[in-house]
């Protein structure tokens, strides 16, 4: 089980986004997102005692979670997904005036929230 210094640190991260949009701080806010993800990946793969050191071990602690998920490949998508916020940014892919913010918000937790629930 996760503990409560890793589940803080998380939520920190999520909420330290929601404010560098507000900001208009695009990129630094689909890099933390990313680090909230990539966070909760490792924290559930030190938890179990996983390889947890790159990109690659991060994706194989979502392939599990994600033999545990009913909601098809999202946890596997959601990965991906966040792994290329900030290029997103860097490469003009993102809009916020056309909710790209809200939609890299909403992966981004409820990323968080299927992972946490599935590591149980």
């Amino acid at each position: 089980m996760l503990t409560f210094r890793q589940l803080q640190t998380t939520d920190d991260l999520l909420d330290s986004a929601d404010r560098e949009f507000s900001e208009g701080n695009a990129l630094k806010a689909m890099e933390m997102l990313r680090d909230a993800v990539e966070t909760t990946l490792t924290d559930i793969a030190r938890e179990k005692g996983w390889p947890h050191a790159n990109d690659d071990d991060l994706y194989k602690v979502a392939e599990w979670l994600n033999q545990k998920d009913d909601m098809g490949e999202f946890l596997l998508t959601g990965y991906t997904a966040a792994y290329g916020f900030p290029d997103k940014v860097r490469y003009g892919f993102f809009d916020m005036a056309d909710g790209d913010a809200d939609d890299a918000r909403y992966i981004a937790r409820s990323y968080v929230e299927v992972a946490r629930e599935l590591a149980d």
